[in-house]
């Protein structure tokens, strides 16, 4: 296990490097009016929404084990649905 992680050190610390040199990602490409408008509509959402945000999940099937969470602004995204009806029936009921 030791080696492991002896192993896994340089890429963690080639990440780590690469994440924190550069612009922010949130501020690649802003304006003061894109970032107001940001803080308006964040200022606009409740906490529940917020935490649905950031909540993703894996469907590829079915929409109805996901309608009522999608509905209820539970999930910020879903991964690994590929039919393009079932997309439009997910952003129809969100």
């Amino acid at each position: 296990m030791r080696h492991n992680i002896n192993l896994l050190l340089p890429f963690v610390a080639i990440a780590i490097t690469i994440s924190c040199s550069g612009p922010s990602a949130s501020t690649v490409g802003s304006t003061p009016e894109i970032e107001k408008r940001i803080d308006k509509l964040l200022s606009q959402m409740t906490l529940q929404e917020k935490i649905g945000q950031m909540n993703q999940i894996s469907a590829g099937g079915s929409v109805e084990p996901f309608a009522d969470a999608v509905r209820n602004g539970q999930v910020g995204s879903i991964l690994n649905e590929t039919d393009p009806g079932r997309v439009n029936e997910l952003q129809r009921i969100a």
